[in-house]
């Protein structure tokens, strides 16, 4: 076996073992206050810190709404417009579902740069 060979075995078996920390939990988790870390309850405020967090909600309402709207076009089989709002999904929230499917429109569309950059966006989480 030649030096590239084995140098491309180690590196594919590298990239196999290692697991991708990925940060940030399930979309249907319970959220915490970014301010004092507080599990979050119904209302804007939060009851520990008195926190107003109403951009908060509404920006996770958008990322949620468009997560939806996603799913919903990968479904009616519009992966190039799924691939596109789970990109703006990602600007907003991630989680590792979202570069899930983000990679899979891009290969059913065969937008290959698209679902290299979700890769390598999952793995530098």
């Amino acid at each position: 076996m030649n030096d590239d060979a084995q140098n491309d075995e180690a590196v594919g078996s590298a990239v196999r073992t290692e697991k991708p920390v990925v940060r940030g939990a399930d979309p249907t988790t319970k959220r915490r206050c970014v301010t004092c870390g507080a599990s979050r309850r119904e209302g804007p405020i939060c009851y520990r810190c008195k926190s107003d967090l109403t951009p908060l909600l509404a920006l996770e309402h958008r990322a949620n709404a468009l997560r939806a709207e996603a799913r919903r076009c990968y479904a009616l089989g519009w992966f190039r417009r799924a691939a596109a709002l789970l990109s703006e999904t990602l600007r907003i929230e991630a989680f590792p579902e979202d570069f899930k499917l983000l990679a899979c429109a891009g290969l059913r569309c065969g937008d290959f740069q698209t679902v290299c950059r979700a890769y390598a966006r999952f793995l530098n989480r």
